[in-house]
């Protein structure tokens, strides 16, 4: 008896541990990602126009 209780209690503690819903990002932590998001790809830019301006200058 002891058996079938416990295997009733893992089968109801995983069923109920399966139907919490995921975490979402705090509104905070979004707009951090957005600015860090931002500004690598304002490095990348300014990065990119250099090594063009450095590939022209070489060719010259």
């Amino acid at each position: 008896m002891k058996i079938l209780q416990m295997i009733m209690m893992i089968g109801l503690l995983s069923l109920l541990s399966g139907c919490t819903p995921s975490p979402e990002p705090s509104a905070n932590e979004e707009a951090k990602a957005e600015a860090t998001i931002h500004h690598n790809r304002t490095e990348a830019k300014q990065a990119q126009e250099e090594y063009i301006r450095l590939q022209e200058a070489r060719n010259k």
